[in-house]
């Protein structure tokens, strides 16, 4: 799998998006100390209150559920992910699945409300493509994409 590039996102609860991203999406834990996760694929998770004190700044000056930008990701595992999005501890998710050039896309929402991406991938080989966009790997994990970020 391809690494993440300095994603790093702050949380309201830590347990809930472990889960999410553990569970739901099959990433791996490296390293997890009292409110900070890091993912084996470089994603990194703060709490709330650690990520406010590490930048100096109070925890209502922070915002969640904001649709400027989405985490995108790339799958074999695609059908497996649906099935575990109907099931618990997930079976209230709500997601929509739309097709882009004949892929099918899950879309929906991490527990603080961050848009997720996750594209079919129809083969066991990414093709390579730029370092913004994600590089070839040969396992049949996740593969993480670029993140978007949309100005205002």
């Amino acid at each position: 799998m391809t690494q993440i590039k300095g994603v790093l996102l702050a949380v309201n609860d830590l347990n809930a998006s472990l889960l999410f991203y553990t569970e739901l999406l099959g990433m791996e834990v490296v390293s997890y100390r009292e409110g900070h996760v890091i993912f084996k694929e470089g994603l990194e998770l703060y709490s709330l209150p650690r990520f406010s004190k590490l930048i100096s700044k109070g925890e209502t000056d922070m915002f969640f559920g904001s649709s400027q930008y989405a985490l995108e990701f790339e799958t074999i595992w695609f059908e497996k992910i649906l099935l575990k999005a109907n099931k618990e501890p997930f079976s209230n998710l709500e997601y929509r699945i739309f097709y882009d050039k004949g892929e099918r896309n899950l879309i929906l929402r991490d527990p603080d409300l961050n848009l997720i991406i996750i594209r079919e991938k129809d083969d066991n080989t990414i093709k390579k493509y730029s370092d913004s966009e994600f590089e070839e790997d040969e396992d049949n994990s996740l593969i993480v994409q670029n993140t978007i970020v949309f100005e205002k």
